[in-house]
């Protein structure tokens, strides 16, 4: 999202909590699936990796499960191979 030029995710995109989780970790962690891609849209690394080298996928597929929640999610382009 760009207010006046300048993008008001930018702030969060090279932050990490002291465990080395990113703000794109742990919205797919939490599954907040649209501001994922708004932090991937935004620039995000989906690369980058925490203390324990998981990286945005990994904490997607580790998230807690909820009851019913089925099919995919997380952010486009993480399949194996892209």
């Amino acid at each position: 999202m760009i207010v006046h030029g300048w993008c008001v995710l930018c702030p969060f995109l090279c932050v990490n909590t002291k465990d080395g989780w990113t703000a794109l970790m742990l919205a797919s962690h939490n599954g907040h699936t649209a501001t994922a891609q708004l932090l991937v849209e935004a620039g995000a690394d989906k690369e980058a990796k925490n203390k324990v080298r998981d990286c945005a996928r990994d904490a997607f597929a580790n998230r807690p499960m909820v009851r019913g929640e089925g099919g995919s999610g997380g952010v486009e382009g993480d399949e194996e191979g892209d």
